[in-house]
């Protein structure tokens, strides 16, 4: 008999543009997620519609974060600009990318608990 362990997820949602001041507040909280509690990163791009070099800096860190401490990061709903710029720089590549937040439990092999969600707002203050 077998049993799957329950990993927490937790939801980051940033919003408008992920240039400097969006990627800055994106990793501040990267930094803030206690990795010991959540086990699998969601960033929700629906709000997104403007990703620069420094966006992408971001969303490396936090991939690179996650994995430090053992964690999955995903990205889900990416606005089709977005999309766009994950594929031209082929961050799609390393990045997992769903289609919806549905679909995050169909891609991770254990079903994240229901999800915290921090706004952008809310951290960078």
């Amino acid at each position: 008999m077998g049993f799957k362990e329950k990993i927490e997820s937790i939801v980051l949602l940033p919003q408008n543009r992920l240039d400097a001041n969006g990627g800055i507040s994106l990793q501040k909280q990267f930094a803030a997620i206690d990795a010991k509690r959540y086990g699998f990163w969601l960033i929700d791009m629906s709000l997104v519609d403007f990703v620069d070099s420094a966006g992408l800096v971001a969303l490396v860190t936090g991939l690179k974060m996650a994995r430090r401490s053992h964690c999955q990061l995903a990205i889900c709903n990416p606005t089709p600009a977005v999309r766009l710029i994950l594929e031209i720089t082929r961050l799609d590549q390393a990045l997992e990318v769903l289609t919806s937040r549905d679909a995050v439990t169909s891609a991770s092999a254990v079903m994240p608990a229901p999800a915290q969600r921090v706004d952008s707002e809310l951290v960078a203050a």
